[in-house]
């Protein structure tokens, strides 16, 4: 069996629990409440009236029935967060075993001081590939509730590592072209020029970080590990930032230290990438042609890239378990009587918000801008405003972090970009495409001229030319 099936299993019954969990139970109409009938009915004269006594909101008496031992009961998905962004979620029990955060692994595959691959006159120690693996698995490790799933997540450890040694040794093999470039035309300045070049490359360095990291805050999955794939240094540095809330370079430094690491150390492997890229662009100054057919073939080819999804503007009410301590009869009171603050007491929508709701627009009287659909964090939020009446009120929603009421303010169908609109990102995109083309057939040329060799060769003890590393393992 694949070693990847198990947790991917795993995760996907995990989905599917969510899913079930978040349904909503039905609700037959009642014509003396507008067509809807609400599950918690204490008499027609409130909107969103409270539970009666001893009466508990939907699915809670059943999840209150769990059999000891079995843990909490599953909740839906948790609250809209816009533009894709993960929504702080409810901190999952988990068995003594499981670490406070990342714990450097005992199943290190070597020693930090051992070669692992050699660059022409260049050497690439394990050290320098570990942190950078480390960074990669401690989010999952952290989430492992027991010894067998933290195994599970150490499998991918070497396959990581040759990833990783893969994208070094590319920007060795780039920045050995751009040394013997710089020999070459600085010749007894070399100190000098190098100098002034490492200024200029530290100048840079924080501005692009920053810049990618405003961009990935608001990138979708597929644009992330786009920008990933094609900058092994910045991108990842400004998805740790995003991801654990670091705001500065001062926080970022201890924060690599932790895996041995450094901004020294990520700083020099900044300048090598890029220092290699410049002098590739320098020696393949392609500038191609691309023809009316092929933007027509390509707009064919790919039309998920011009799909428009659905979108949609709504404000909502919010009430969250954490702000009650987990007393859900509590939280559905709260935004009970949000919801007939506006009913019935005629206070706007936007009011209510701004000085009762439990969400991270209330300050903008829970309003979303245009949303497009599948982009909140909320399963049943996101299908909520894209099934509910424009302006009408909806019924109180349960999700994994409290109940919701909210309204559909303005509503556009999927479409798609056409195709005249579409012509200048075409050609922007099938020119990337032959550059790369070109970038890549020279950097072949230059492993062709380089020893290069990996542990992961087949034969590790023999320096071969143009030696690839990385490869797969087999399946």
């Amino acid at each position: 069996m694949n070693s990847r099936e198990p947790l991917v299993a795993t995760l996907l019954l995990l989905a599917l629990a969510v899913r079930a969990a978040a349904q909503v139970d039905p609700v037959q109409p009642d014509p003396a409440q507008g067509g809807r009938r609400d599950p918690y009915t204490a008499g027609p004269s409130q909107r969103y009236p409270l539970p009666v006594t001893r009466q508990a909101p939907p699915n809670l008496a059943a999840a209150g029935q769990a059999d000891e031992g079995q843990g909490p009961p599953a909740r839906a998905a948790s609250a809209p967060v816009p533009n894709g962004e993960a929504a702080p979620t409810a901190t999952a029990e988990t068995d003594s075993e499981s670490p406070p955060a990342y714990v450097p692994s005992p199943n290190d595959l070597f020693k930090p001081g051992q070669i692992i691959a050699r660059v022409g006159g260049q050497v690439i120690l394990y050290g320098e590939v570990a942190p950078i693996v480390n960074q990669q698995l401690e989010p999952a490790l952290a989430k492992a509730k027991n010894k067998y799933e933290r195994a599970e997540i150490e499998s991918y450890r070497e396959m990581l590592t040759q990833q990783a040694l893969h994208k070094l040794v590319e920007s060795k093999v780039m920045y050995a072209e751009f040394e013997r470039s710089l020999i070459g035309q600085a010749g007894d300045k070399i100190k000098d020029a190098k100098k002034k070049i490492n200024e200029n490359v530290r100048q840079n360095f924080e501005k692009n970080l920053f810049d990618v990291k405003e961009k990935l805050a608001q990138a979708k999955s597929a644009e992330r590990d786009e920008m990933l794939r094609k900058d092994p240094v910045i991108p990842r540095l400004a998805l740790a930032m995003v991801e654990n809330k670091l705001e500065t370079i001062a926080e970022l430094d201890p924060f690599l230290k932790r895996y041995g690491d450094s901004l020294d150390k990520e700083l020099a492997r900044y300048s090598e990438h890029n220092l290699g890229l410049h002098m590739l662009s320098q020696r393949v100054n392609f500038k191609p042609d691309v023809t009316h057919d092929e933007m027509r073939e390509y707009y064919r080819k790919h039309p998920e890239k011009f799909a428009l999804p659905a979108k949609a503007k709504f404000e909502i009410l919010t009430a969250k378990f954490a702000n009650q301590r987990g007393d859900r009869a509590a939280t559905w009171k709260a935004v009970a009587d949000m919801g007939n603050s506006v009913v019935q007491g005629g206070t706007p929508f936007e009011a209510v918000a701004k000085k009762f709701s439990q969400e991270s627009h209330a300050p903008e009287g829970g309003k979303y801008d245009w949303t497009s659909q599948g982009s909140l964090a909320s399963k049943v939020i996101d299908e909520a405003i894209f099934t509910l009446p424009l302006n009408l009120l909806s019924d109180i929603l349960e999700d994994e972090r409290g109940f919701h009421i909210l309204r559909v303010i303005d509503r556009k169908g999927a479409g798609v970009v056409p195709f005249t609109e579409a012509q200048a990102g075409i050609k922007q995109a099938i020119s990337s495409e032959k550059r790369e083309v070109k970038y890549r057939e020279y950097t072949a040329k230059l492993r062709q001229n380089t020893i290069i060799w990996t542990i992961y060769d087949d034969q590790p003890q023999i320096a071969r030319p143009g030696a690839r590393p990385g490869r797969e393992r087999p399946r």
